[in-house]
């Protein structure tokens, strides 16, 4: 064999030799060929850094692949989380309603049919809507020949209830003073106030002869209904246990 042949050889197995995919008697007269050859053994170490470059290239390529899957994910899971804040927000906030406007109340007395008086009743708050707590109400609650009060507090225990302190500021003492309890319906405002009054051992409602002053109400029945409507949605227990008289 020539040694032009050897090198022509030679040439066309370079590539699988670098590669290791040569068998032992190629490789040995890959070996010897080179051994004796300068021209070939250029074209190995030329060959050779190229196949060294091509890994690195792949590497790099691998390697930004990998950050760039990474950075996704991580993309992916920092939405994820502010979705997750967001539905949290949504569930956690209250949504407000606005309630304001003057109403021509009924003040009636519950064992009481002659007690019957109109009253102007003025509203101006927002009513609290919470999904996984109590709702609440802010604002002040006028009603015409009463202290303006200020609605401040929900009850909220094991019955469901769901009634609104009201208070007001009393100049005489400079103390704030419980003035009754308020149930209401934001979607109308429908409303009943329960009027706490001293029986001279304290303030109190009995519901036996309550003092109540409620909206809508035409008339003594209307009211009386409408009262009882909401004490079943607010407070039912108070029916369940028959403290209201009528």
């Amino acid at each position: 064999m020539t040694n032009e042949m050897k090198c022509s050889l030679t040439h066309d197995l370079l590539p699988a030799y670098i590669e290791g995919l040569t068998g032992e008697g190629s490789n040995a007269f890959i070996a010897a060929h080179l051994v004796e050859c300068e021209k070939c053994r250029a074209a190995y170490r030329v060959m050779a850094e190229q196949r060294k470059g091509a890994k690195n290239d792949y590497g790099a390529m691998l390697y930004r692949l990998i950050r760039r899957r990474r950075r996704r994910r991580i993309v992916a899971a920092a939405i994820i989380g502010l979705i997750v804040l967001a539905l949290l927000a949504v569930c956690l906030a209250p949504w407000p309603t606005r309630v304001r406007g003057s109403f021509e109340a009924l003040e009636w007395r519950l064992g009481d049919p002659d007690v019957q008086t109109r009253r102007t009743v003025t509203i101006d708050g927002v009513y609290l809507n919470y999904l996984f707590k109590a709702d609440g109400f802010a604002g002040t609650f006028k009603i015409e020949g009463h202290p303006e009060t200020a609605l401040e507090k929900t009850y909220w225990d094991a019955d469901d209830e769901a009634l609104f302190q009201m208070t007001y500021f009393d100049p005489q003492d400079g103390l704030l003073r419980t003035f009754g309890i308020l149930m209401i319906d934001p979607r109308g405002p429908e409303f009943s106030v329960l009027i706490m009054e001293d029986d001279g051992e304290g303030r109190g409602w009995d519901g036996g002869d309550g003092l109540v002053v409620s909206w809508p109400a035409e008339d003594r029945a209307q009211a009386l209904e409408g009262f009882k409507a909401l004490a079943q949605r607010c407070s039912p227990h108070w029916l369940g246990e028959g403290k209201l008289a009528e």
